[in-house]
């Protein structure tokens, strides 16, 4: 996603991937130097303490989406569809269970909105992130 918001503005880079393994990976990669940049989601960078957030700033942002959309095969009955996506959401509006979603930042879930969520991954150039920059 960082690399499509950056050829859309026509930032010309060489960018060598590294996988981190985590949010808080990538910070310790790039504090302790062994990368120039790293990308996170808002939500990781939000939650770090005031002295990590100190010595990082964001240099680019791309649009909001929902973080942790939950999918289902269309094998899967629509009730039962319905039923899971109710229960989450009902999850999300009880402080008991609101804090077993907080370990996969799904304390606060939203249920998916096509136009708002998805339909932006329709402009994206695909090609771009296989070709790099």
């Amino acid at each position: 996603m960082v690399r499509q918001v950056l050829s859309q503005h026509e930032v010309s880079l060489t960018l060598k991937p590294l996988f981190a393994g985590s949010s808080s990976n990538v910070y310790k990669t790039v504090l302790l130097g062994k990368a120039d940049a790293g990308a996170v989601l808002d939500i990781d960078f939000d939650t770090q303490p005031p002295e990590v957030q100190a010595q990082l700033r964001p240099l680019v942002r791309t649009y909001k989406m929902a973080p942790h959309p939950i999918a289902a095969n269309p094998r899967v009955p629509a009730q039962l569809q319905h039923a899971v996506t109710a229960a989450v959401l009902r999850m999300g509006g009880s402080e008991k269970y609101r804090r077993l979603l907080q370990p996969v930042h799904l304390d606060h879930p939203v249920k998916a909105d096509y136009a708002r969520d998805y339909r932006p991954l329709e402009k994206m150039d695909y090609d771009a992130l296989i070709r790099g920059f």
